[in-house]
């Protein structure tokens, strides 16, 4: 069964191909500058060393080199977009808000498979190809199942049903975890020095939001503390959970203890 694309997908997909698609431009105009320069070069003509325009000729075809190797970055880039709309309708994301009946539409595939699979190799073992149809196993994958690999094995090999499995325990994880995100209580806000740390549960975000302009070395530590500037918040933000509370407040430089996880005095109800 294919998971229908929620709202919230879709407008991720919408995101990315527009985006591929811009950067995919820029990448075109970048290959067709550096063809032009390339161009005003005679085919073949080689840099006359010692000559009074080597110096010259030099910087020029290290533009274009340049100008290409932007277009190369620029192409990998739309790809990496492109890849990632492809895909938007398979990954759920821990913020779309539709999180936990898509995870838990997808726990129930992975169960059902995994019944399946079990129920499949007991009738295997029996020869039991009435049975095998019966769950719906066509005719060529009965008589796959029933083929010996290499090692003499038939029906599902254990890695099939032990790595579904894995994923049926890391579905449930996810699904716990957001569930109790989503009754978790809410930190109350921390102000400091020009800055302000908040916890949004709607949002399902941790927001750093500073009232006057900070330096390069701050952007550069939000960055690396996976902080993304959202002009719609006017804060920077990061998906909500424990270690995000924690970045928060290294960042801006509380003590070793301010930066231990918040007790339930230091937070207020979600619905309150």
């Amino acid at each position: 069964m294919q998971l229908e694309m929620t709202a919230h997908q879709r407008a991720r997909k919408f995101r990315a191909v527009n985006r591929a698609t811009a950067i995919q431009t820029q990448a075109d105009a970048a290959f067709r500058k550096a063809s032009d320069m390339a161009a005003h070069i005679p085919l073949g003509q080689p840099i006359l060393v010692g000559h009074h325009s080597e110096s010259r000729d030099r910087r020029y075809r290290s533009r274009i080199h340049s100008t290409m190797i932007k277009g190369c970055e620029l192409q990998k880039a739309a790809s990496r977009l492109t890849s990632a709309a492809a895909s938007a309708g398979h990954a759920i994301m821990s913020d779309d808000p539709e999180a936990i009946a898509a995870l838990s539409a997808k726990l129930k595939q992975l169960e059902d498979a995994q019944a399946r699979m079990k129920a499949a190799n007991k009738l295997v073992k029996k020869k039991d190809v009435d049975g095998l149809r019966n769950l719906g196993f066509s005719d060529r994958t009965i008589a796959n199942l029933l083929e010996p690999d290499f090692c003499g094995r038939v029906g599902f090999p254990s890695y099939a049903t032990s790595n579904n499995n894995a994923n049926i325990r890391r579905i449930r994880e996810r699904i716990a975890f957001l569930q109790q995100q989503a009754v978790a209580p809410v930190m109350k806000p921390i102000v400091g020095d020009g800055w302000t740390i908040s916890e949004d549960a709607e949002d399902n975000r941790i927001h750093i939001a500073f009232d006057r302009a900070h330096d390069d070395a701050m952007h550069a530590k939000l960055r690396s503390a996976g902080f993304k500037w959202s002009p719609t918040r006017n804060a920077y933000v990061r998906l909500r959970n424990p270690a995000a509370i924690w970045a928060a407040k290294r960042v801006v430089g509380l003590s070793e203890s301010a930066c231990q996880a918040p007790s339930d005095s230091d937070r207020e109800s979600v619905s309150a």
